[in-house]
């Protein structure tokens, strides 16, 4: 498996900004590659977050509910991070994550 997809996609997020591509390269290298199938959840609401996803290939749909309590859709594709917060301590998920496509992503 080649690196240099996932080190492109990192270069371009503000949280891996700052990092030399060497140093991008471990990062990839040490995180877990995962596939899911279309329909697949990676995680629900109110699960404790201890990672953060980022897409590699494919849409994810981020379900969750406004103030009002009415469900809303966030479509997500290649390059977007999700649950970044969770790198900095534990929380609990705040939305549901599904595979709308099959989906490529590093955990």
């Amino acid at each position: 498996m080649s690196l240099e997809p996932a080190v492109a996609l990192l270069q371009k997020l503000d949280l891996f900004a700052g990092l030399d591509p060497v140093r991008l390269e471990v990062v990839a290298f040490t995180c877990e590659r995962r596939a899911f199938a279309a329909g697949a959840t990676l995680f629900t609401e109110g699960e404790e977050a201890d990672c953060a996803w980022l897409i590699l290939e494919g849409e994810a749909a981020m379900l969750s509910r406004d103030e009002a309590g009415e469900p809303r859709a966030h479509r997500l594709d290649r390059g977007d991070l999700i649950g970044e917060t969770a790198l900095f301590g534990p929380e609990a998920r705040r939305t549901t994550l599904r595979a709308v496509t099959g989906l490529q992503a590093l955990r």
